[in-house]
């Protein structure tokens, strides 16, 4: 099993693509780079929204990619060039490097972001916004000036299947100014966000059709704020799994400036009688702790089989202590895992191996006690795997 990353939602956090009526400038293509509120002074862990203004002055010439993707690999269609060097970081270099990596060795790791789309340039410029705490974590006061070097717009081209190259457009430099996080600004941007954050789970768990969509902000603010409290929050989301993915808070997590704090509470939850372990939590778990312990190239290597496999000896081990529907599924997350190639469809399974590991034959044995409480699928997965090795399946 690889890590997987949830998407970016497009409408709730990384890039949100309108037209605007702006003026046009001289040059024939060109980037102009604006804070989205015009304000420049900003806290550490504050949410800043950056513009990106793009503008021709012939029609049908260019066009810009509006590709979406979270976290983005190296190398960044839009590049950031940082004065002073010092004061801040990419929250996700280490992962963006391992990912890049193993992409280009030919694995294809993550299922995110939306397909690319070209946007035409014309008299009316095309905005595209971005949150800037995805790609530049502030750990300094100071003021710091921000280009932006961007290789999303492409000539037009009236050729069939022809791919012409990339422009590299710079932006103008914009002054930001950087104050310190005090606490009672802190406590006050938690306080809001947890508010509109329970509004959003019950929006959700209502399946509402429609909502105010200023409540998906508390989900941007959480995972910028960088506190204990907007961690232990994002980490505690899992238990509601639809937040959790709405609020691209999987990303949250590894964005997070202290992954060994997120780790420890993830082992909390792990072991917490109530706390349900489904795929999703399994996942990053195992994400984080690679990047906390300072093995972010074992993410998508070859010894990733084994990772999985010593903390699914884990999880199993943690089943007896679980209750309820959080004991239900902690195991359906187990019979997944394990039991991934028998999912479906699969004739009579030819190619699986057939003797069992001592894990999946424990596995089996606690999923069997509990068959009657498990979903269709997961019992359905049960059923062929005992199909696959020949094993009774009377009533189950």
């Amino acid at each position: 099993m690889r890590p997987r990353i949830e998407s970016v939602h497009f409408a709730g956090v990384a890039w949100l693509v309108f037209v605007s009526c702006l003026p046009t400038p001289g040059q024939t293509v060109s980037v102009e780079l604006r804070t989205k509120t015009g304000r420049s002074q900003f806290h550490v862990g504050e949410v800043i929204l950056l513009d990106l203004i793009f503008v021709a002055n012939t029609p049908n010439t260019y066009e810009v990619n509006g590709d979406v993707a979270l976290p983005e690999p190296y190398p960044l269609r839009d590049v950031l060039l940082m004065e002073p060097e010092k004061g801040w970081a990419d929250p996700l270099g280490d992962y963006r490097k391992a990912l890049f990596k193993a992409m280009s060795n030919g694995h294809l790791p993550i299922n995110g972001g939306l397909a690319g789309f070209p946007i035409r340039i014309g008299a009316e410029p095309v905005v595209l916004s971005l949150i800037l705490n995805d790609y530049v974590r502030f750990s300094r006061p100071g003021r710091y000036a921000i280009q932006v070097q961007d290789s999303r717009v492409t000539p037009i081209s009236t050729q069939l299947f022809a791919r012409p190259d990339r422009l590299i457009l710079t932006s103008n430099p914009l002054d930001l100014i950087i104050v310190p996080a005090d606490p009672e600004w802190q406590q006050n941007r938690l306080h809001e966000d947890l508010d509109s954050l329970a509004k959003l789970r019950a929006v959700i768990d209502s399946a509402a059709r429609s909502y105010d969509g200023r409540l998906a902000d508390s989900c941007i603010n959480l995972r910028a704020l960088g506190t204990r409290e907007a961690g232990a929050t994002m980490v505690d989301a899992l238990r509601n799994e639809d937040l959790f993915s709405r609020c691209s808070f999987q990303v949250g997590i590894l964005e997070y400036p202290d992954r060994k704090f997120i780790l420890e509470r993830m082992r909390d939850r792990f072991k917490d009688t109530d706390f349900p372990v489904t795929y999703t939590f399994f996942n990053t778990m195992a994400m984080i702790s690679l990047l906390a312990e300072g093995h972010p190239d074992q993410l998508f290597g070859p010894n990733q089989e084994k990772i999985d496999r010593r903390l699914e000896q884990q999880l199993l081990s943690v089943v007896s202590l679980k209750r309820g529907e959080a004991k239900t599924k902690t195991i359906s997350t187990l019979v997944n895992m394990c039991f991934a190639a028998y999912g479906g469809d699969m004739g009579e399974f030819a190619h699986v191996p057939r003797e069992p590991s001592r894990l999946i034959t424990r596995v089996l044995q606690v999923a069997t006690a509990y068959f009657e409480q498990l979903s269709p699928g997961v019992q359905s997965v049960l059923r062929n795997y005992r199909k696959a090795h020949g094993l009774e399946t009377t009533g189950r």
